[in-house]
């Protein structure tokens, strides 16, 4: 075995771990975790909003009934209430998995020999598995009334899920009602999207289909019915009223598609927690 000295320190070279690259990927095989509680949940600044039929300043409108809006449990609390309730079966899962990963290896003897370098390199093969891409500034959000949450929750790395709604079986981004009709911003008169714009930040939406309705000469005829039927085409349209902004919904695809990406990102932490605890 090849070794360098690095100021009076052994250094093992990587290729020279015994490491199995393939089993780096196997899967834990462990039950799902779900987001949320509910068949109807929101997810926003990091933190599980659900429906009741409360009055609320913050509320949903669905096929003409009005809900009001309740924070529930952080995604944080509901992960760890399923790492307690999967305890053994995540514990012996990450044991199986080292198995595999160190093949043929007396633990203790390899961290005698390799010491930290072996949980480092470990580490970096597991981060390359589950990488996922860097959060970037995107969407403004709300009025600010609802402080940002974030406790550490596997789910606050999932990429473009920072503001959902989870509906039926089916996901939705949400976009304030002023970034929705930004995406039809050319199709405006550029005096009257001044003037449109700026209502938008505090209009209802019907209101703003009223302003839109009055001014059809300013806007396209296919953009001016696709924003009625999609913001407010009479009083059973869906709204959503949240952190002091109203939101449209935009579908992403089926939650069991986002279900399937957390569970993988949480896959991956549980890979890191293992290399973490070797031997402690």
């Amino acid at each position: 075995m090849r070794r360098k000295v690095v100021e009076g320190g052994p250094v093992i070279f990587k290729e020279d771990m015994p490491i199995d690259e393939a089993a780096v990927s196997a899967p834990l095989g462990l039950p799902a975790a779900s987001i949320g509680r509910n068949e109807l949940t929101l997810l926003y600044k990091g933190r599980f909003f659900v429906l009741n039929r409360k009055p609320a300043d913050s509320f949903a409108k669905i096929w003409g009934t009005t809900y009001g809006i309740e924070e529930d449990d952080s995604p944080k609390k509901m992960e760890d209430s399923y790492r307690a309730a999967n305890a053994n079966e995540i514990t012996g899962a990450q044991r199986e998995w080292l198995a595999k990963v160190l093949p043929s290896v007396d633990l203790p003897t390899a961290m005698q020999v390799y010491g930290d370098q072996l949980k480092s390199i470990l580490r970096e093969k597991v981060a390359a598995v589950y990488a996922t891409p860097s959060r970037v500034p995107g969407h403004t959000t709300g009025a600010g009334t609802i402080a940002p949450l974030c406790e550490g929750a596997v789910l606050d790395e999932l990429e473009g899920c920072e503001r959902m709604l989870f509906i039926d079986g089916k996901a939705y981004e949400l976009l304030t009602l002023a970034e929705y009709l930004s995406k039809f911003v050319k199709t405006f008169d550029p005096q009257f999207w001044k003037t449109l714009s700026s209502a938008a930040k505090t209009a209802t939406p019907e209101a703003v289909i009223r302003l839109i309705e009055g001014n059809r000469d300013k806007v396209e005829r296919k953009t001016a019915g696709v924003l009625k039927g999609k913001i407010h085409f009479n009083e059973r349209s869906f709204e959503l009223f949240l952190d002091g902004v109203y939101f449209i919904p935009e579908h992403m695809g089926a939650t069991s598609e986002i279900i399937d990406r957390y569970n993988r990102l949480l896959e991956g932490r549980m890979k890191l927690d293992a290399v973490d605890n070797l031997l402690t």
